[in-house]
């Protein structure tokens, strides 16, 4: 289909990989067709390595993926949708940066180790405070 298409020159199937961090570094973005997820691994991988992000709107993905901020949340299961998001965000050089950077932002702040290193904390110390009604330590 790729091939009858003339999309050849363009899209590639590569099957499984363990490459990942090369293949982020020459993308220009990602795009995740999902029509069911949970939280994607790709999508945040791709977030840190500054990639923007296109995919589905699905429950969930809008907390991570802000649209027109780190990419671009479309109706799910609209192909159509989903490939004029792909050609508006892979035509404008500004946006792919500055949506690039706003999706690593958003890794570092919610999604790094020493963000979820201080979830952990808070949950510990919320816990040991409310186990007798004071901070153990």
């Amino acid at each position: 289909m790729i091939r009858t298409s003339g999309l050849g020159a363009f899209v590639r199937l590569l099957g499984q990989r363990r490459d990942i961090p090369a293949l982020l570094t020459s993308s220009d973005l990602l795009v995740l067709s999902s029509t069911e997820e949970g939280l994607p691994l790709v999508l945040l991988e791709a977030m840190a390595a500054g990639k923007p992000v296109v995919c589905f709107d699905l429950p969930g993905l809008d907390r991570i993926v802000k649209d027109g901020s780190t990419g671009s949340l479309v109706v799910c299961r609209d192909s159509a949708a989903l490939a004029e998001a792909v050609l508006t965000v892979a035509a404008d050089e500004r946006a792919l940066y500055d949506m690039g950077r706003n999706a690593r932002r958003v890794i570092e702040v919610g999604y790094s180790i020493d963000a979820w290193a201080r979830r952990l904390e808070q949950v510990y110390v919320s816990v040991l405070e409310g186990s007798n009604g004071g901070p153990h330590r």
